[in-house]
Parts: structure tokens; sequence; C-alpha cells
């Protein structure tokens, strides 16, 4: 590469840098989201009925309340289509 493009290279590649490890502040939202998702990483493996569905289940619903949001859980134990333990929001 001859030396006059080079030169323009390395102001480039820095500033790229420098971009790449630019810290973005998140705002007050994006920070309870992102809380929210690590506290439903904890409750992995979330198998059919265990403690760890129910766990997740009971943190979405405390949320939701908190948020003034009305919500309904449905337990598939009471379908007529199909029998499951698990249940949705």
């Amino acid at each position: 590469m001859p030396k006059a493009r080079r030169s323009h290279l390395f102001p480039a590649l820095f500033v790229l840098f420098c971009l790449a490890f630019t810290v973005v502040p998140l705002s007050a939202q994006s920070k309870r989201v992102m809380e929210d998702y690590r506290v439903l990483r904890t409750f992995y493996p979330r198998l059919e009925g265990s403690e760890a569905e129910e766990q997740t289940l009971l943190y979405i619903t405390e949320r939701l309340k908190a948020l003034d949001l009305s919500f309904r859980r449905f337990d598939f134990s009471e379908s007529d289509l199909t029998h499951s333990f698990s249940a949705i929001i």
C-alpha cells in the first residue's frame, strides 16, 4: 500500500476503534429492561411445571402489577384441547 494511503488509514481506524468502545448511557427504561432480562435468565432452565417456570410467572406477575397493567393467567391444565402443567400470562 502506498505511503499516502497508509497515512489516511491510521486515523480512520483510530476513530473506528474509539467509537467501538464509546459507552452510551442507558435510559432508565433500558436499564429496567436489562435488569428484567438479567433476572429472567436466572430462572433457566424453565421446564414445564417446574419451580423455575413458577418463579418466572411470579416475577412477570409482580412486574405487571407494579406497572398497573391488567392481565390474566391461563393454566393449560384447564384447556379442553390438551393437557400441560404450564401456564401463561
